[in-house]
């Protein structure tokens, strides 16, 4: 019978122990077998994940104990290839093949470790790693101070979505006004500013307001789901979760957020019959005043400039008072459309209202709609609505006939 050679690592504590009717379960996520010596409760992701990283590496974990004698931890890594070393190979160094094998492990252990805790280890400007693969993914934010958490967040939503980390609520806020995220999870319970300070602040600035959030915690309790909702969280879950309720949750979430458009492009009178979107589910959005508010105030303040080739989004910025990156964003969210392209859009949806009068010239409907070159004027009209302005003007024409 073939021998196969094994790295092992205890670990033992002399701590309270583990009660024997719960060590079969302390490798499941979110299971906590009791608090700790200072009072407090563990996530319940650590050990779960510790055997998930022995498994990867083909490996095995058991754990020992009685309670009150401590409790013993412990780990058999197989040895890959030719490597076969006693304790004497190990102090001596004597074969150079083997030491090689041993610097490729701990490598091999030191970037996966790098990896899973980038989100906590690196400052939180440059959590975000983007590739041109991915670059298109809808942006989250997570806020959550629990490392272990974190990483199991990071796991969950790593292949569907871009992500940023933030450690606390300030630096959460902070990240989330900087950035415009497509969607915000934080957890509830944190320094420095909790999660319902958290959610707060995003539902009542005009920059964040759209943001759907999602909020995470231990307090399952009626009362505490009632506060996060009435302060405008849009989902709520109690820990212990499940992976596929947060993945659906900000699924759904999401799906709701890109119907919304059509309505938000209504709101602001460039209609959505030009933004095709494919509905797999009946649509049930719930519109919120602000953001009505919000597009009605661009659209005003496009229509008091309509005449005015020269206003821009510069111009737009400046007006409603949000810095280029910030309108772009949210005007993305919430309409689908650049900040350039919704100006494009109210001006010709004015210019299709007054092409409809048969006392106005094609320049002059130009000129008044904003574009000071009537062959432009005409080229970008039939790029957006597949004929140009003369045989629109025809169509409307005919059908009154």
């Amino acid at each position: 019978m073939e021998q196969h050679s094994a790295i092992l690592v205890k670990v033992r504590d002399t701590g309270v122990g583990i009660p024997e009717d719960k060590l079969p379960h302390v490798f499941d996520r979110f299971f906590q077998a009791s608090e700790g010596a200072n009072g407090q409760q563990g996530s319940g992701i650590g050990l779960a994940l510790t055997k998930e990283f022995v498994k990867l590496m083909g490996g095995e974990i058991t754990a020992r104990s009685r309670a009150g004698e401590g409790a013993e931890f412990v780990v058999s890594l197989p040895v890959r290839g030719d490597l076969r070393l006693t304790t004497d190979d190990l102090r001596s160094g004597r074969s150079e093949n083997e030491q090689v094998s041993i610097s490729h492990v701990e490598a091999d252990v030191e970037h996966l470790t790098e990896n899973t805790f980038v989100a906590t280890a690196l400052p939180m400007e440059v959590c975000e790693a983007t590739t041109e693969r991915d670059s298109d993914l809808p942006l989250l934010l997570l806020i959550e101070d629990n490392p272990d958490v974190m990483t199991y967040l990071k796991s969950c939503l790593s292949d569907s979505y871009r992500m940023v980390a933030a450690v606390n609520g300030q630096e959460g806020v902070e990240l989330a006004t900087k950035l415009v995220p497509d969607l915000v999870v934080t957890d509830v319970m944190m320094p420095v500013m909790d999660g319902y300070e958290v959610c707060r602040f995003l539902k009542n600035d005009e920059r964040t307001s759209h943001i759907p959030v999602i909020m995470l915690t231990a307090k399952a309790g009626l009362e505490s789901r009632l506060e996060g909702l009435e302060l405008g969280a849009d989902a709520y879950l109690a820990k212990p979760f499940h992976r596929e309720e947060l993945l659906v949750q900000i699924r759904n979430l999401l799906a709701v957020r890109r119907r919304l458009q059509r309505h938000y492009r209504s709101v602001a009178g460039i209609g959505g019959e030009h933004f095709p979107i494919k509905l797999t589910k009946p649509a049930a959005p719930v519109m919120t005043e602000s953001e009505d508010y919000f597009v009605k105030k661009l659209r005003r303040v496009v229509d008091a400039h309509l005449d005015d080739y020269e206003f821009n989004v510069e111009g737009l910025c400046r007006e409603i008072g949000l810095s280029h990156s910030h309108l772009h964003r949210k005007l993305t969210a919430l309409t689908g459309c650049s900040a350039t392209k919704f100006i494009r859009q109210i001006r010709l949806s004015k210019a299709k209202e007054l092409l409809e009068n048969p006392g106005l010239t094609i320049t002059a409907v130009a000129f008044d709609t904003g574009f000071n070159d009537p062959g432009y004027f005409g080229r970008v009209f039939k790029q957006e609505f597949g004929m140009t302005p003369v045989e629109w003007r025809e169509r409307m024409a005919g059908v009154e006939n």
